[in-house]
């Protein structure tokens, strides 16, 4: 049996351009700012924000935050990894970038979904 999305949308996706951008060795972390892809990535995905746009109070005032994740059949050719930056969702802009990936959904021994966890970054 193959689980199904229920009520998918289109999410449009701009990878990080790994040979753009430059890479902290021992971290892999970006050290000068990050270039993404000129062409976007879309996928079909449920959507589930866990927290939209929280307030979380910080010294210079409020700092709204969003959490969640989208589950997906297939990672799209070349894949999806941390940094990648959610530009789209069903046609609406946002800007989410993806913390984490983890297969999802068990079914005959093997991982039928892909979860990918995003968060919005804080500004300032």
């Amino acid at each position: 049996m193959r689980p199904k999305l229920i009520h998918p949308v289109d999410v449009t996706i701009y990878r990080i351009d790994r040979a753009a951008t430059q890479f902290d060795p021992d971290f892999r972390e970006p050290t000068t700012g990050v270039q993404y892809e000129l062409a976007p990535v879309t996928v079909e995905a449920q959507v589930k924000y866990d927290r939209f746009e929280a307030l979380n109070m910080v010294a210079g005032g409020d700092s709204p935050l969003t959490t969640g994740h989208l589950l997906i059949e297939r990672e799209p050719p070349g894949g999806l990894n941390k940094g990648d930056k959610i530009a789209a969702v069903a046609g609406q802009p946002v800007e989410l970038y993806i913390t984490e990936k983890r297969p999802a959904a068990h079914y005959g021994g093997q991982a039928r979904l892909l979860k990918v966890l995003f968060e919005a970054r804080r500004k300032g």
